[in-house]
């Protein structure tokens, strides 16, 4: 490993280590959380990932040079991504939660609107390197810490059929073979030590936009907090109402 790699490694340690001592993330790996904390946090985990494929895709976009080589393995990261969000859905259906049927519509908690904004913000930087250390950070949480979660979860009467996201997106070997990816990305775009320090900031940054995103996920499963509706994602799926949401209602597009 190289003396870059091996600095991020020791610098995100520490930073999990702050973050990890949060109220709720002590709450999950103490075996506690309900059912209804559980949606929560899927709830939020669901807008989280959805946002991953598009993001690796405008980080291949960006790749010029020889930094193309790269581009393949980004784009089958992207691609890896996509089923994330699905397997969150299906666990939501299998627990029979009605936001099952809304999610699509619905807008993210303030915590993880922060954390995907700043994914952006770092896509829009240049030289755009930041963007790994946000991706380190996942990859390096669900790899080390998501076996754990798993076995805290079951062993909080979660039912195992509606754990197909953290036993198959963050179990096995799939995090671990992602993180190895990543790994491979910063060892070809850190050629500097700003480049590396870059990279720290986004880590530290995103270990606590994160740590923010579980607290408040969490907190939302035993309040009852308000979900705005998108309405432009109604209007994709060329409706008028949903079901679901029996008060709102679209004016249909003129022709």
């Amino acid at each position: 490993m190289s003396e870059y790699l091996q600095r991020l490694k020791s610098h995100w340690f520490d930073q999990h280590a702050i973050r990890s001592g949060t109220p709720s993330y002590q709450k999950i790996l103490s075996k506690r959380l309900s059912l209804a904390e559980y949606r929560a946090f899927l709830r939020q985990l669901y807008h989280l990932t959805k946002v991953h494929p598009q993001a690796l895709a405008r980080l291949a976009a960006r790749l010029t040079g020889t930094q193309r080589t790269m581009v393949k393995g980004v784009l089958r990261h992207a691609i890896s991504d996509d089923s994330q969000q699905e397997r969150i859905l299906s666990d939501l259906h299998t627990l029979g939660a009605e936001e099952a049927m809304t999610i699509r519509y619905e807008r993210p908690l303030p915590a993880t609107t922060a954390l995907i904004a700043y994914l952006h913000y770092l896509l829009d930087q240049e030289p755009g390197i930041g963007i790994l250390g946000y991706l380190y950070h996942l990859e390096s949480f669900a790899t080390l810490e998501g076996e754990t979660l798993y076995q805290a979860l079951l062993s909080a009467g979660i039912p195992q059929e509606a754990l197909t996201f953290f036993s198959l997106e963050w179990g096995g070997d799939g995090p671990k073979k992602k993180l190895k990816m990543t790994e491979a990305y910063l060892s070809e775009m850190i050629v500097t030590s700003t480049d590396l320090a870059g990279v720290m900031e986004a880590i530290r940054t995103s270990t606590y936009l994160h740590a923010q995103l579980i607290d408040q996920a969490i907190l939302s499963g035993t309040e009852k907090a308000e979900f705005p509706i998108d309405d432009q994602e109604l209007r994709r799926m060329k409706t008028t109402a949903h079901p679901k949401l029996p008060n709102l209602y679209l004016a249909p597009d003129a022709d």
